[in-house]
């Protein structure tokens, strides 16, 4: 096997939601996507029998954390307030993609089930804002050699 490098940046990684870049995430995990199992399973008393169902699940959660100055908590208030006020609800979507290799993320519907808490103390902190996304598609990718 040849010597590879692969070089990872943050500034690489793109979330954008209803079409608007979202800047100015935060220092540690800024973006995390829980995906759904994709099947159960149970094994019989005697160990003799393993059954597995397919969980059909379309709905998965996703966590964004934004620097505590960052302009983009105002995008995702104006979307959560949107939501909120809006007859029957009103849905984004959101795309993440990592530009150094092939990791992407989209769903076609999404929305914040959870607004970001405001913390305040003598440094600037973050914001952590709770989505929920249905019907997504996701590649887990890698790096691309350099």
């Amino acid at each position: 096997m040849a010597n590879t490098l692969i070089t990872y940046s943050a500034k690489g990684v793109l979330i954008t939601v209803d079409g608007i870049p979202l800047e100015g995430i935060g220092p540690d995990t800024f973006v995390s996507i829980e995906v759904p199992e994709a099947w159960t399973s149970a094994s019989s008393g005697d160990g003799k029998l393993v059954t597995r169902a397919e969980t059909n699940e379309a709905m998965t959660s996703l966590t964004i954390t934004l620097a505590q100055g960052s302009a983009s908590n105002q995008t995702l208030t104006n979307l959560y307030n949107l939501d909120k006020t809006t007859e029957g609800g009103r849905v984004f979507s959101i795309l993440i993609t990592d530009t150094n290799g092939g990791d992407e993320f989209f769903a076609e519907k999404a929305w914040i089930s959870k607004p970001a808490n405001l913390d305040f103390g003598k440094e600037t902190g973050t914001r952590e804002w709770s989505l929920q996304a249905a019907f997504f598609t996701y590649n887990v990718g890698g790096g691309t050699a350099r």
